[in-house]
């Protein structure tokens, strides 16, 4: 659905759903899942809060892969109205945080209770290390591409 206002405000187009867009509804929830997981492995290694910890990661991987969908839509569909210019470099370190998770969840499917192993925590570290920087580095990509048009 398309939406505009010619009086009060220039073309907007994004993929929504009842008035609202859809990406940045979802990636809020997305990211506030994968941070919960990592900080309940950070608590708990043992037990049912690493049980809880697996599930919240695999949501939050399966909303944020939903997310990344609807702002490739956004991106294909209305490439140079949006925020982050005709490239949407601000989706390729989502794509990148989203891709860690995904690791870390898949390594942790065999284990018992589904306890982080070293290696699905040193991909959450990761994943939550540049979730924490994503937005300046979004905004500095953006930035120096749309400098050099």
């Amino acid at each position: 659905m398309m939406r505009s206002s010619p009086l009060t405000r220039p073309l907007e187009r994004q993929v929504v759903t009842s008035g609202s867009a859809i990406h940045p509804v979802l990636a809020p929830a997305a990211f506030g899942l994968l941070g919960l997981g990592s900080a309940l492995d950070l608590v708990a290694h043992r037990g049912a809060l690493t049980w809880l910890s697996f599930y919240a990661l695999a949501v939050g991987v399966a909303l944020g892969t939903w997310c990344a969908l609807f702002a490739l839509l956004d991106w294909i569909c209305f490439a140079n109205l949006g925020k982050s210019g005709s490239w949407g470099l601000d989706g390729i370190p989502t794509l990148v945080v989203i891709g860690l998770y995904s690791g870390a969840v898949l390594l942790r499917v065999e284990p018992t209770w589904h306890a982080a192993t070293a290696s699905a925590m040193a991909l959450e570290v990761a994943g939550a290390g540049l979730l924490a920087n994503k937005a300046w580095i979004g905004r500095e990509l953006a930035g120096s591409l749309f400098t050099r048009r």
